[in-house]
């Protein structure tokens, strides 16, 4: 068995995770050999990168083509 540690950020980058969406924590498990990752979103994030609003804090919602 082995043990690996990632600095802060290095996990989300590995598995294409953008801002504003981060992960919460992350479980494993050997006899299931199965790993958990659980991704929360900043309160404050935006969803401009995702094409959905322009701006969190005008409320545009944009119609999707």
């Amino acid at each position: 068995m082995f043990a690996v540690t990632f600095t802060e950020g290095q996990l989300e980058e590995l598995l294409h995770i953008p801002e504003p969406w981060y992960i919460d924590w992350v479980s494993f498990s050997l006899e299931l050999k199965q790993l958990d990752v659980y991704v929360k979103f900043r309160k404050k994030g935006s969803l401009y990168l995702l094409g959905l609003w322009s701006n969190p804090s005008a409320g545009e919602r944009h119609s999707r083509s």
